[in-house]
């Protein structure tokens, strides 16, 4: 009951008042219908990460051409990739299971000019989180953090703080140290999932399943209400989240939006329901923001404040 008083409270203060001035769709020339999911975009938002419904394999592609590059085909190298600045170096996972029937997962990195993988892991059972930091790739397995150099193009860069959502629990790691945040309690009927770190390195940003969207601080201090209906939520800036909104059926989504939210109660639907895009990633350097329909049709969208 707590919880639901909270949200009546907080939900009257979101207004319709525009995030962005303009709005342009289109689709990602090349792009066709298939088992295909986004799985990220460039920070310089020049790239795309797209895998499939199972995490199998990465393709990297031109949102500039359409033009492909053919990553990987191995297990679960979907899950969460990340891409350097430029696109140039992809860092994925790589899953196995053994004699033993157990989940491994190894970690990659590729540099996608060169032609060239690195293995910064070998598989493990404990990966928590990898990051590109610079010129380095920084893993965060079995209760340490490995680190190696993967690139000498890319300049060094201080380390950012990594959030992960393992076994539904927001867990913060920084410098090295994992930590456990309960910003909305611990209960067992308190699931947290999307949550990522805010572009200035200062903020979380997650999804508590049955709840909505929040956003607080490193510590689990100053928790902010997002919204309720705000799915797969992404940071656009220190200010903007990006999530998508949906309806289903009992066997699949019958309609998705595109939305965004500010921080200090603007809200925003970019796209129409009937076209059912999922799953949007945002690279506000380049004012874009990229999805895919449910038929796996990538689509972009140019966007300006």
């Amino acid at each position: 009951m707590r919880k639901l008083c909270i949200l009546a409270v907080l939900l009257p203060q979101f207004t319709l008042a525009q995030v962005f001035t303009s709005v342009t769709i289109g689709k990602v020339h090349g792009s066709e219908p298939g088992n295909v999911r986004m799985a990220g975009l460039s920070p310089d938002g020049r790239y795309a990460l797209v895998t499939t419904m199972e995490n199998g394999g990465l393709e990297r592609v031109s949102l500039d051409n359409g033009e492909r590059v053919r990553i990987t085909d191995e297990p679960g190298a979907g899950f969460q990739p990340v891409m350097s600045d430029d696109g140039q170096l992809v860092m994925h996972c790589c899953d196995t299971r053994g004699d033993d029937h157990l989940l491994r997962t190894a970690v990659e990195v590729r540099d996608v000019e060169a032609g060239t993988v690195q293995r910064v892991t070998e598989p493990v059972r404990e990966l928590r989180a990898f990051r590109l930091v610079g010129s380095q790739a920084e893993v965060d397995a079995g209760g340490q953090t490995l680190r190696r150099r993967v690139s000498a193009r890319q300049r060094v860069a201080a380390s950012r703080p990594t959030v992960t959502c393992d076994d539904l629990r927001l867990q913060l790691t920084r410098d090295g140290r994992t930590v456990t945040l309960a910003p909305n309690g611990d209960d067992e009927d308190t699931h947290y999932i999307w949550a990522s770190v805010s572009p200035d390195g200062t903020r979380i940003l997650y999804h508590v399943s049955g709840e909505g969207t929040y956003v607080c601080g490193l510590e689990g201090e100053d928790v902010q209400f997002v919204a309720y209906d705000c799915l797969a939520p992404q940071w656009y800036d220190d200010n903007t989240i990006v999530g998508m909104v949906t309806r289903d059926s009992e066997l699949s989504i019958v309609s998705s939006a595109i939305v965004a939210y500010t921080l200090d109660g603007a809200r925003q639907q970019l796209t129409p329901e009937s076209d059912v895009l999922l799953y949007p990633y945002c690279s506000a350097r380049a004012g874009r923001i990229v999805c895919a329909r449910g038929n796996g049709e990538m689509v972009m969208l140019s966007v300006a404040k």
